[in-house]
């Protein structure tokens, strides 16, 4: 665990009263790194460089750490959506704020913050106004601070409360911070008001945060949670790890091993980038799929897959009758099977890759899989959980990469719109 300094840290501690109800005490202390916002026993904390969000909570001694992708990917689908259900109704002829259940969708699409709502605003006694509608209110006094902690605080009330763009523009364009602000949201016929009060706001010098590793969190999957704090118990994947393989798959093969030997080369890219795997042990598939029937066979499924025979039912049964030849190695039929069924049915390719993994928990290819059958069931949490352990597990190897890039382009899309800019630092 690490331990890093901010010599330039600012602690708020804030008062906020949400919908006239008694008012809560909160601490947010704002550093180049990352926002903390303590209230009781519950502790938030973001890693804007790590992209990870921690929370503890002491009283009931619950602890979880995502990833802050995870949180961009719900908002990145949440805004695609409601963007395409506003066009279909526009479409239809409606007019959105006329229709009973769409001022919820035109109020997000406004809290979206593109220049052409921000131009539509209009400031009046210090009031942001648009169609008559009061969106935000700035009084009181006002606490001078950097400008870079008016932009920090502005991200704060936009995540925590759902603020329109103004409030971006009002607090992080502004010398100094109000010392209190009211915030009117509406979601459908329901108002809410929520007022934050600054108490006092200082420079904290010399602050440390606990840099925590995603490998800490309570996993919900029993299964695949067992998976996981095996492979981390290893460490991750090391040179000494594709020694050992390699010595197993020559192993294999000095006791005529034919099957199992097969199946070790062909698992060499699942955890190991193949860039790294010396030709001479890919020149041993050939030769060990002609020297053993149930080799040949299993080249052959693999082969009919590659040209597109897909029959599920057929692949079951013939990894079924291969997993006694198999041996130790059968778990790797469990996560060929799995591939084979990620597109087709996703829930037993999950059930696959579980029982594969249990054979062998260090490997990084089903982790890559399960995220991406996840991320399909718009379960943003378990797809990173995966991916996140996936390069935990080996950083540099290239499955990853379409994630990676899918990640830039989540950024691009967050970086459109204010909401976003918390995370992209």
């Amino acid at each position: 665990m690490n331990e890093s300094a901010d010599e330039t840290a600012w602690e708020m501690n804030l008062r906020i009263t949400r919908n006239e109800e008694s008012p809560s005490e909160q601490t947010l202390l704002l550093l180049s790194h990352a926002d903390q916002q303590s209230h009781q026993d519950r502790v938030k904390t973001a890693y804007y460089g790590q992209k990870r969000l921690v929370i503890s909570d002491a009283a009931s001694g619950s602890y979880q750490d995502v990833s802050l992708f995870a949180i961009m990917s719900f908002r990145s689908a949440e805004h695609w959506n409601r963007q395409s259900i506003s066009k279909a109704i526009e479409a239809g002829g409606a007019v959105l704020h006329e229709q009973h259940v769409t001022p919820l969708m035109s109020r997000h699409d406004l809290s979206q913050g593109t220049q052409e709502h921000l131009n539509e605003l209009k400031w009046q006694d210090d009031k942001a106004m648009a169609e008559g509608v009061v969106l935000f209110a700035a009084s009181g006094g006002e606490w001078p601070v950097p400008g870079i902690v008016c932009q920090r605080f502005a991200r704060y009330v936009r995540r925590c409360f759902g603020g329109h763009p103004a409030i971006i523009r009002r607090i992080a364009t502004a010398e100094s911070l109000p010392k209190r602000l009211e915030i009117i949201s509406w979601f459908g016929d329901k108002q809410e008001n929520n007022i934050i009060e600054i108490m006092q706001s200082t420079q904290a010098s010399s602050i440390k945060l606990s840099e925590t590793s995603m490998l800490s969190r309570d996993f919900g999957d029993d299964q695949l949670a067992r998976c996981m704090e095996a492979a981390y118990h290893s460490g991750p994947i090391c040179d000494a790890d594709f020694e050992k393989n390699l010595a197993r798959i020559r192993g294999d093969l000095e006791k005529e091993r034919w099957f199992p030997a097969l199946l070790g080369v062909l698992t060499l890219g699942w955890s190991h980038p193949i860039a790294t795997i010396p030709q001479d042990v890919f020149g041993l598939v050939q030769p060990l799929s002609r020297a053993d029937p149930t080799a040949a066979q299993c080249c052959a499924v693999l082969e009919r897959v590659r040209q597109g025979d897909l029959d599920i039912t057929k692949l079951t049964e013939e990894f079924q009758q291969m997993r006694q030849a198999a041996a130790d190695r059968a778990y790797v039929l469990d996560i060929f099977l799995g591939t084979f069924l990620i597109d087709e049915e996703p829930s037993q390719a999950i059930s696959a890759y579980l029982a594969g993994l249990q054979g062998d928990p260090r490997l990084v290819s089903p982790y890559h899989d399960l995220g991406l059958i996840f991320e399909r069931k718009y379960n943003h949490n378990d797809a990173y959980r995966c991916w996140d352990f996936a390069r935990w597990l080996s950083p540099n190897h290239p499955i990853m990469s379409d994630v990676e890039a899918w990640e830039h382009d989540i950024l691009a899309v967050e970086a459109e719109a204010p909401f976003g800019q918390f995370v992209s630092i």
